[in-house]
């Protein structure tokens, strides 16, 4: 059921437009779109031509555990596309025929993606090649306002537990924290554990009350981190390409430019070079220090992060999990930026990176 209210939006959003027929990374490629069980059953009975009819008969696959929600998905073809998905000129099939109204909602509403359980906000994934693209290329800061959206899905029901009070104050501290001028990504992913910690320990106590402290004080507070570490976002990157269809080009790509290799380890034959080479590359874009920070502010608002994941601080992990193979894939090969965010889209990633964060944590230390 469509609803319509005022959602808290990131500037781009209103003039986002989907590349269509231009893409050549689509998003109803290598990943499964789910519908519900009233959209499956509109689809198996739509009024179409005989060609679209054997293309939905052959595509529809109700799924082993289906739920009202999660009912069936579109069966992919041998390369892992949709099969509605038109090669001569990259247009859905059946959106060309029927219209969009009959598309399943994650297919009218990706790349946004509406919440509602703690605040109204609505945000496009740089997982789509447009989103990252703009992102990449801005000259300015991410913003945000307000605009009235009408959305094709049920609103989550509003939440008034622990995590309500500190949502939004915690937040957009940490959005503030990393749009802060004059300090390294480094420096700022460091103050945004120390205010997830914080936010964590409030957690715990069931504190009534937070307030989170200025952005400058959790800086200083975290004191100058070590250097970019590209063993860890070689082993980072190359972990994650081998469960992605789309990372892994990218990854074998930026390895071959470190002279890394392609192995989910931490060995550089020459960790030298791999710096000087990522420095290089680094140089030659110039404002990719602030294409960083649009990404990875984007993320924060789209995922809700720090409360993403089992914990603020493991949410830290990820995201830090993130800047490492972001920098690391986006330096060295272009266009690559909304294959990571695929990852983060398709895959437990908010569950998987803490986990090797917490490996290379020993690993990290001496270095």
């Amino acid at each position: 059921m469509p609803y319509t209210r005022i959602f808290k939006v990131p500037d781009y959003f209103a003039s986002f437009k989907c590349k269509c027929g231009a893409c050549k990374n689509t998003c109803c490629h290598g990943w499964a779109i789910t519908l519900s069980m009233p959209e499956y059953f509109r689809l198996c009975g739509i009024e179409c031509s005989p060609k679209l009819r054997r293309a939905l008969d052959a595509a529809l696959l109700v799924l082993d555990k289906p739920t009202p929600e999660r009912y069936a998905t579109f069966n992919t073809d041998w390369r892992g596309g949709c099969r509605l998905h038109r090669e001569p000129d990259g247009l859905c099939a059946l959106q060309l025929e029927c219209g969009e109204e009959v598309l399943p909602a994650i297919c009218r509403m990706y790349p946004r993606a509406a919440h509602t359980r703690y605040a109204d906000e609505c945000c496009c994934s740089a997982g789509c090649v447009a989103v990252a693209e703009e992102l990449m290329e801005r000259k300015s800061r991410l913003c945000f306002t307000e605009l009235e959206l009408t959305v094709p899905l049920e609103p989550e029901q509003k939440q008034k537990d622990s995590v309500s009070m500190l949502y939004i104050p915690v937040r957009e501290r940490c959005i503030e924290i990393l749009q802060i001028e004059g300090y390294t990504l480094e420096q700022k992913l460091a103050a945004v554990a120390e205010l997830a910690e914080e936010a964590e320990n409030a957690l715990a106590s069931q504190a009534q009350e937070f307030d989170p402290k200025p952005a400058e004080l959790y800086i200083e507070k975290a004191g100058r981190p070590m250097e970019f570490d590209v063993a860890a976002a070689k082993f980072l990157a190359s972990w994650f390409a081998e469960r992605s269809y789309s990372l892994l080009p990218y990854a074998e790509e930026a390895a071959e430019y470190y002279g890394a290799g392609c192995d989910a380890s931490l060995s550089l034959p020459s960790p030298e070079l791999a710096l000087e080479r990522l420095k290089d590359a680094e140089a030659r874009r110039g404002n990719f220090e602030l294409a960083l920070e649009n990404l990875l502010v984007n993320e924060v608002f789209l995922s809700g992060f720090p409360f993403n994941s089992d914990s603020p601080t493991d949410a830290t992990l990820a995201l830090q999990a993130l800047y490492l193979i972001l920098r690391y894939i986006a330096a060295a090969t272009d266009g690559s930026a909304y294959a990571v965010f695929r990852v983060v889209d398709n895959t437990s990633f908010y569950e998987s990176a803490p986990k090797l964060m917490k490996l290379l944590v020993p690993t990290r230390a001496h270095k």
